[in-house]
């Protein structure tokens, strides 16, 4: 459904799909499900030890699969499910991210000329665990007990590898069609820097239920709690430091080179300066010897509803209930307080070129090629060998920590957020002959706080003999003072919202539905929005900036839905809905440049995200066909043909990022004796990424494919391919006048999935 009912929570704009589970208890008695799998990165091939994810050597085809067992007891009372899952996966995200001046002079009115060429590297390992635990007990024959058990632990170990080179000054780079070929100046500059990031999480998730029936009355009650943390330990869970504090190497002077102006296949050839395949020459700046971030949510819930059934006048479905949830959130990042320099024996420029990274800068993914003046790539230290030596030769090493670094470890970057929704509704549903009609209308409640610094004032500062600039201490003691010798505070708010909600769906005839629909919703802005404190996300490469002013979304949803259903199972549908929103939240995404991020992490490759409300009123539309059918009809061999496919239409009054104003997707699956195989292909339009509609990510369409073979009545072999055509995602930029220009290539390349699943 496209708009929403009132038992459902306000916060679903975009609707609802209404999903209800069996019973453990209904299954028709034991049955174990076992799978054993293989993934592995096409890229990545073979059954040997490579360099990757970091400056060792590990296997890239990995193992996973999965086992559930179920069976019923105490004739068909008492029910369990209980599954276990692991998955391993090996993979790499490849980028190429060029920058550009678009501001010409008289001397050089060349409309766009390229500034930097870097390129990115992150292999990775993500392991996935999961055990599941589920019983339903049927205590009466009116009263169903459920409990649900899960543990969950998730693990990212990424080492991200971005390698810059800077041509200069815009009016020393040379060549007459520079966005596909240029000369640097001889004063252009070459960094390197590798990052470790070494980040596992766990969730722990209890949700007991309850179902009491009797007559025309059903009450359900549910309790849910998890509690969630992640934090990030390179050092002492893979021991290699955070990073080397990226080392460059200055007046260097390169050409660089590709195919097209949408192309990643740069050719980097080093023609004067100091070679920097070797690491020599390369700065020595402070190292990040740890990553200190650290996250944990807790959300725990509690609802009942009942539903009742009156006959009077009209028959009529009532459901009303209530409802709490809290939810809280920690954030710390003291990853600045975790910075030291090297002093030990050779200190100073080019330190680490005894310790090279043996994983050689490898963009095939991107088609790129890099060469110094020696023919080599260019230099890369090994984090391993540098935790190494921190942890054998601490003595080498001397922290350092400026007040600029305690306060955003110890102060800027540590939060603690709380929300509490409470809710209740109000429901009817009835039929009248073809037409059944719903009306509903719902209450929450929102209250937030946030435990924030009481910090001392600076006339407070000033008595105490503490020096300060612009309402900050300049010194550690000072800053301890100023904010923590003061209890913190609970910074409160609140609001509350009613949201009615309608709905009338109308039977033409036995296959030809009519769904009108009408709700009002809210969409809260996210914690980690409001917290103050950035969050990382290391697989997808991006940083969400906080934007503490945001207020919450409304919206007036219309949507309507035409559906005709025919034989033999087939449906083509129309749906059209509209919007009406206020406050909309854009989530407009920018370089680690345009955001203006001068940080000591290397997030040169990072996408900035930060969220922003409309101050006008915005309508948003949108319209949806869909059709799916089996061609069982059909003469063999073809009798065993699955044809569907979609085509979405959306628009709004402003420019919406991540919006696609067009999509179609479609999907084959053919059947045939004990084969199956299914493909799919999912086309996006151009799609915007900010705000200010000066950069979109270029059309796209990807393949997926899969199958199986059912070996045996109990074995069946399967395989899976994601992205088959590697297609990449380019972000362009456009500024002015000027021709859109690739700002971005990445490249994630292929996934395959191999295994054999068995029943008993």
């Amino acid at each position: 459904s496209k708009t929403i009912s009132a038992d459902v929570d306000a916060n679903a704009p975009a609707g609802t799909i209404n999903l209800k589970l069996k019973r453990a208890f209904s299954r028709s008695g034991r049955r174990i499900v076992a799978q054993a799998n293989v993934t592995a990165f096409a890229d990545e091939w073979h059954l040997r030890k490579t360099y990757g994810p970091d400056d060792a050597r590990h296997w890239k085809v990995n193992p996973g699969g999965l086992i559930e067992y179920s069976d019923v007891y105490f004739t068909k009372r008492l029910g369990i499910v209980l599954s276990l899952a692991e998955s391993n996966l090996y993979s790499e995200n490849a980028r190429s991210i060029v920058t550009y001046n678009f501001t010409p002079t008289a001397a050089d009115p060349r409309p766009v000329v390229p500034t930097a060429v870097a390129f990115l590297h992150a292999p990775r390992v993500n392991r996935r665990s999961t055990v599941n635990l589920n019983s339903d007990f049927k205590a009466t024959d009116n009263l169903v007990l459920s409990l649900g058990l899960m543990y969950n632990y998730a693990s990212l170990y990424n080492l991200q590898r971005t390698m810059t080179f800077n041509a200069g000054a815009r009016a020393a780079v040379t060549g007459t069609n520079p966005l596909t070929s240029f000369t640097s100046g001889p004063a252009g500059t070459v960094t390197s820097g590798p990052s470790s990031i070494v980040k596992p999480g766990e969730t722990y998730t209890v949700v007991p239920k309850f179902e009491y029936k009797r007559g025309s009355l059903l009450v359900e009650g549910k309790f849910a709690g998890s509690d969630s943390k992640s934090w990030y330990n390179p050092l002492a869970r893979k021991g290699s430091v955070l990073n080397a504090g990226g080392p460059s190497l200055a007046g260097v002077q390169f050409r660089a080179e590709r195919s097209s102006l949408i192309s990643s296949d740069w050719k980097i050839t080093q023609v004067a300066g100091p070679d920097f395949g070797l690491g020599n020459g390369f700065s020595n700046p402070v190292l990040v010897a740890n990553d200190g971030r650290f996250g944990r949510t807790q959300v725990f819930s509690g609802d009942i509803t009942a539903t009742y059934k009156t006959a009077r006048f009209l028959p009529v479905v009532w459901k009303a209930g209530i409802k709490r949830k809290h939810e809280e959130r920690d954030f710390i990042v003291d990853t600045a307080s975790k910075r030291y320099s090297y002093t030990g024996p050779g200190a100073g420029p080019g330190v680490w070129a005894s310790l090279p990274s043996p994983f050689l800068l490898d963009p095939d993914g991107l088609h790129a090629r890099v060469s110094s003046t020696s023919g080599k790539t260019i230099f890369i230290p090994n984090l391993l060998a540098i935790g190494r030596l921190f942890k054998e030769r601490p003595e080498y090493f001397t922290h350092s920590l400026t007040t600029a670094n305690f306060y955003d470890a110890y102060v800027g970057n540590n939060r603690h957020y709380e929300e509490d929704i409470s809710a209740g509704f109000l429901m009817a549903t009835t039929n009248l002959g073809r037409a059944i009609l719903r009306a509903g209308v719902r209450y929450e409640e929102t209250k937030t706080d946030a435990l924030e610094f009481d910090p001392r004032t600076v006339a407070e500062l000033r008595a105490a003999g503490f020096a300060e600039t612009n309402g900050r201490a300049t010194t550690i003691p000072g800053l301890q003072y100023q904010y923590f010798s003061q209890p913190k505070i609970h910074r409160e708010g609140g609001y509350d919202n009613v949201f009615p909600s309608a709905s009338f769906k109308y039977r033409f005839t036995r296959n030809f539905d009519f769904h009108f629909g009408y709700s009002t919703t809210i969409r809260r802005p996210t914690i980690r929005d409001l917290a103050g404190v950035w969050a990382i996300d290391d697989d997808n490469l991006t940083v969400n900036a906080p934007n503490p002013r945001l207020q919450p979304e409304t919206s007036d949803n219309f949507a309507a839905r035409l559906a005709y259903y025919f034989e033999p199972v087939g449906l083509l549908g129309i749906n059209l809905f509209q919007n009406t929103v206020q406050g909309l939240h854009r989530s407009t995404q920018l370089t680690a440049a345009e955001y203006g991020y001068s940080g000591e992490e290397d997030l040169s490759a990072y996408r900035f995200t930060s969220v922003l409300a409309s101050e006008a009123e915005v309508q948003i539309r949108g319209m949806e066909l869909e059709y799916n059918q089996s061609l069982s009809f059909l003469p063999k061999p073809f009798k065993g043909l699955n044809v569907r496919a979609s085509y979405t239409r959306s628009y709004a009054e402003v420019v919406t990022p991540l919006m696609s104003p067009h999509g179609v997707s479609g999907g084959l699956n053919y059947t045939f004796n004990r084969f199956n195989v299914y493909g799919s292909v999912n086309w996006r339009d151009d799609t915007p990424t900010n705000v200010a509609a000066t950069s979109y990510n270029r059309h796209r369409s990807t393949i997926d494919v899969g199958g199986s073979v059912r070996l045996t009545n109990r074995f069946t072999l399967l395989f899976s391919g994601r992205n088959i055509r590697s297609e990449p995602v380019i972000t362009m930029q456009k500024n002015g006048n000027n021709p859109a220009v690739a700002q971005t290539i990445e490249i994630t390349g292929t996934i395959w999935t191999f295994g054999i699943k068995g029943v008993w």
